[in-house]
């Protein structure tokens, strides 16, 4: 996968991971809401890791 495809899924899994959270507030599932704050905090370490683009 290149970088630019890579950045495109993150970013993409970020969309999802922000929708799960309003969810699972919406819901009152906090252990669900820390799950995706988890994965969140990963998919941005991710993302630093990339080379940045012009």
């Amino acid at each position: 996968m290149s970088d630019t495809q890579k950045k495109h899924y993150l970013q993409s899994r970020l969309i999802l991971l922000k929708a799960g959270i309003t969810k699972a507030k919406k819901e009152g599932d906090y252990k669900r809401v820390h799950h995706f704050q988890e994965a969140i905090t990963h998919v941005m370490e991710e993302m630093n890791r990339l080379p940045v683009q012009p």
